[in-house]
Parts: structure tokens; sequence; C-alpha cells
């Protein structure tokens, strides 16, 4: 999945665009971690949203091991 986040600059959008798939289907793992990837790379003023959009995906898929790796990055 390629992220066009960053070139378009427009973070209000992205957000909401990655909320919006991640409410459509909620039990794709790379959804959360694309938006975790978001906040982490690009907006970074809100950094500290990672950590929780990946345990919010863990409720939905809690055997994910790419979730459950994403949460440990995000936890330090």
């Amino acid at each position: 999945m390629y992220d066009y986040s960053g070139h378009l600059k427009d973070y209000a959008l992205a957000e909401k665009n990655y909320k919006k798939a991640i409410e459509s289907d909620p039990y794709l793992p790379q959804l959360y971690i694309a938006l975790a990837n978001f906040y982490w790379i690009f907006d970074t003023d809100q950094k500290e949203k990672a950590k929780t959009i990946i345990e919010s995906g863990l409720v939905f898929v809690p055997d994910d091991v790419s979730l459950k790796n994403a949460l440990q990055i995000y936890s330090k």
C-alpha cells in the first residue's frame, strides 16, 4: 500500500480517509498500520495517536502479528 498522504500535504483529508477506510473494513490490519504510520511520520503533532490506533486494530484482529509488532514499535 503506497502512502500518498505525505505528498498531498492535506493531513486532515488524509486522516479522514484513513478513518473512513477503517470504518468500512475494521478487520484489515494494514489500515490501522497505515494510519499509525501517517501519525508517526507526517502528522507528528499527533504522534501519540499511533499507539492508540494500533490498539484499536487489536480489538478487531487480536491475533494479527503485524499489529502486535507495530504496537511494540509505537510503544517506545
